[in-house]
């Protein structure tokens, strides 16, 4: 089966190779584990999954005026441009069918809304090339624009919000140098040097003056040290509370170390679309503990709900009660079994109103 002189049956079956190769690596059985503690990833993340989804309908608007924007290529290639981020639009709705409605067992391991990265790419390459043709075209305020919106999808995630100022400021010399770059490439004999110094330079800009970071560092001594008191000084059954940790991911990589329960975390409600009952166990969970922040009058109520230790950053500790542990991030404290702790707490907080 041909059209336009492309073999469909040759892509379709190399495109299926390649999904069957990419299951099979990503897979439990092989590199799955090792890969997302690295990279700090999570594909059941709710957090990074709404995040996506977030900026996938700017991303894809602006990959669309971008390809309206190009001129005098052929029909495959607009074919090409146009319906791949197209197919990750419609990885959503066929991931909410298959996953939440029909409930298919095997939809997690396929994950068909990782098509959705398709927008953010296609987004990028889009307006990368529009800002070449307006560059070599003299049109430099529209090439700046341009490659300030390829700019900003690395160096601002969250495309709906404004960018701080250092990163905005990468964004606009970084679009700058580009759009200067590309016209001196096609006129002047340094040109192609400016070019490949610009592209290097995004390198350096982004993560260094940008502050930006791909993966956070989740492993640390400091963790390492909590997980191995835990282990060594506290019941199989003790329960772990970390009330200030938010929607960090640092709790999940201490019950994979320490094998203690977390009362709940952010992480664990990665989990909630597989499982109703966990779901809502998990909500209401986190409603009692996190979603409010952490308040120290807050203590006697989570001893309350059955959790044997809190852990705190040490900005946020108690005044009173001594620490069972403590290091340079993290003050433990003890609940059940010291009853005095909840109200040599409230004694503080009076006394120091």
């Amino acid at each position: 089966m041909h059209f336009m002189s492309v073999n469909l049956w040759a892509v379709l079956v190399s495109a299926l190779a390649t999904m069957a190769a990419g299951f099979v690596w990503y897979s439990p059985a092989l590199f799955a584990k090792p890969w997302t503690v690295l990279m700090g990833y999570d594909p059941n993340d709710k957090a990074k999954m709404a995040e996506l989804q977030k900026g996938a309908g700017p991303s894809y608007a602006m990959s669309l005026v971008a390809f309206l924007r190009l001129r005098n290529v052929t029909f495959d290639l607009q074919v090409f441009l146009a319906g791949m981020p197209l197919v990750g639009i419609l990885s959503m709705p066929l991931s909410y069918v298959l996953l939440e409605k029909m409930q298919w067992a095997l939809i997690p391991q396929f994950q068909p809304m990782r098509a959705l990265l398709l927008v953010t790419a296609f987004a990028g390459i889009l307006a990368s090339i529009a800002g070449c043709h307006a560059a070599m075209q003299r049109r430099f305020v529209e090439a700046v624009l341009w490659f300030a919106l390829a700019y900003l999808i690395p160096s601002h995630t969250r495309v709906l919000t404004i960018p701080t100022w250092n990163r905005a400021l990468v964004i606009v010399l970084l679009a700058c140098a580009a759009a200067a770059s590309v016209w001196a490439g096609s006129r002047r004999r340094w040109g192609r040097g400016a070019i490949a110094f610009t592209v290097i330079a995004a390198f350096f800009a982004i993560p260094g003056l940008g502050r930006v970071k791909n993966y956070p560092k989740l492993a640390n001594p400091e963790l390492e040290q909590l997980a191995q008191w835990a282990r060594s000084s506290t019941p199989k059954d003790a329960v772990f509370l970390f009330p200030d940790a938010g929607r960090d991911l640092y709790p999940g990589m201490f019950r994979a170390e320490a094998l203690r329960a977390v009362y709940v975390d952010w992480k664990g409600g990665g989990q909630v679309n597989y499982l109703k009952e966990l779901g809502e166990q998990w909500w209401r969970r986190w409603q009692l503990t996190m979603a409010p922040g952490f308040h120290p009058q807050d203590v006697d109520r989570y001893a309350q709900l059955g959790i044997d230790y809190l852990v705190l950053v040490p900005k946020d500790r108690l005044r009173g009660p001594h620490p069972v542990f403590e290091n340079a991030r993290f003050v433990v404290y003890r609940l059940i079994g010291r009853p005095v702790l909840a109200a040599r707490t409230q004694e503080c907080l009076r006394y120091a109103s």
